[in-house]
């Protein structure tokens, strides 16, 4: 029995990162650690295809409605990450100062 799937509906690893925000590496990481991901198609160039439904579901079985709450987590750990490192390119500049400034240390 041969199984047709519609184009649009398969994705790659690099798709599925794509699509959820994530990295290649955490998708790798589902596929690994999961048993319920779903099982690949077929394999194309050395890459594994998946129905882009069947990881659809999967990843609403997994994290539902998490996701809006970790990426929007995820965005302030990033301002505060970016924060932190303005403050100290600003206290580097000011430790550096001009040379007459530091003169006055010594």
């Amino acid at each position: 029995m041969t199984m047709r799937w519609e184009l649009n509906d398969l994705v790659g690893a690099s798709d599925i990162a794509d699509r959820y925000g994530v990295g290649r590496a955490a998708v790798s990481n589902w596929i690994k650690r999961f048993e319920d991901f779903p099982t690949a198609l077929t394999t194309v160039g050395g890459n594994r295809i998946y129905s882009r439904k069947q990881v659809h579901t999967w990843y609403e079985k997994q994290f539902g409605g998490r996701t809006d709450r970790l990426l929007e987590r995820a965005n302030e750990l990033e301002t505060a990450a970016r924060k932190l490192r303005e403050a100290a390119a600003r206290a580097d500049a000011q430790c550096k100062g001009p040379a007459s400034d530091r003169d006055d240390l010594t």
